[in-house]
């Protein structure tokens, strides 16, 4: 069993998003993700992170940069203790091992797998963008230091 301290800076666990840590969250996060909600500078699924419109940040809580391999992926899960079974969508800021290496965003029904592969591949297209406009600007401001 997972337990929590209210006192404690919240962190994911070090080895990733365990089978045991999805079930928590759908446990007592019942309700799936609705879908993709935006604001004028930031994107989000259900309470989990706001993943920056401009920038390669994220924001929980703090801001954080998205490292060079992060990725948007899924996990499928099945629960009959619940009766619930679907897909776990995951921020992966990088591979695991480490604290806070993948975040669970929420989770969907199996019938709306699609959705959530559509979710995946847009953010995945935004995360790369953002890293590669990035790292050109850094470039840049090299080239004009060197000069």
């Amino acid at each position: 069993m997972i337990e929590a301290d209210d006192d404690a800076w919240p962190s994911w666990p070090a080895e990733g998003m365990t089978l045991e840590r999805i079930h928590w969250w759908v446990e007592h996060e019942p309700t799936p993700i609705s879908g993709l909600r935006e604001d004028d500078d930031y994107r989000y699924f259900g309470r989990g992170p706001g993943f920056h419109k401009r920038w390669p940040h994220y924001r929980l809580g703090w801001s954080c940069h998205l490292a060079d391999g992060a990725c948007f992926l899924k996990r499928p899960f099945d629960f009959p203790d619940l009766g619930k079974r679907g897909w776990a969508m995951i921020f992966q800021n990088f591979q695991p091992p480490g604290e806070d290496c993948e975040i669970l965003l929420g989770w969907v029904p199996p019938e709306r797998e699609r959705e959530v592969d559509d979710w995946i591949a847009f953010m995945n297209a935004e995360t790369q963008r953002l890293l590669r406009d990035d790292a050109a600007e850094k470039a840049v401001a090299v080239r004009s230091d060197d000069s």
